[in-house]
């Protein structure tokens, strides 16, 4: 697997590097539809629930490689370091029956996430890591925002929250 990632980091470059100029595409199953409400472009208002902090960032959402895979890129601050960028890719599994995605943080391995709807509104994230469980839930609410809970739930532990997102369209 560790062969892949050049590939896979190659990819997100290229496909980063020009989003903008790309065209919002279709998606190209139904699994994949359902992940309509969150393309476009988002201002996102943070804020980290352990001290307090509020951060903004701009977020993209957009299907590409004929609608199989959504690209997601994230620009912003954290609490630790005063700029941020992440980048994912997701697709949908028929085997699995799941959403998979492939998160990348500067240059750390992707993480690799197990995603499903919980409810209509809400699809959660899921990975596990040294003992932990931790994941991201993704809630499109009635007014067209959508919110972002990420969690950490540690060996043994009760489930924390440890960032609250909210994104709001640009331009409406």
């Amino acid at each position: 697997m560790r062969r892949r990632v050049p590939l896979w980091l190659g990819v997100i470059l290229l496909l980063g590097a020009g989003v903008s100029s790309l065209p919002a595409g279709e998606a190209a199953n139904e699994e994949m539809e359902k992940l309509r409400p969150f393309v476009g472009v988002w201002k996102t208002d943070s804020v980290f629930p352990d001290n307090g902090l509020r951060v903004g960032g701009e977020l993209e959402y957009r299907y590409v490689l004929g609608g199989h895979w959504l690209l997601v890129r994230f620009v912003g601050a954290h609490p630790d370091r005063s700029f941020w960028e992440a980048v994912a890719m997701i697709r949908y599994d028929g085997e699995k029956d799941a959403y998979v995605s492939f998160d990348f943080f500067a240059a750390a391995d992707p993480v690799r996430m197990t995603g499903r709807w919980i409810s209509d509104a809400t699809v959660r994230f899921l990975t596990e890591e040294s003992g932990r469980t931790w994941g991201i839930d993704y809630t499109i609410r009635e007014d067209g925002t959508v919110y972002q809970e990420n969690w950490v739930v540690p060996a043994g532990g009760a489930k924390k929250v440890t960032l609250e997102t909210t994104y709001s369209r640009c331009g409406g």
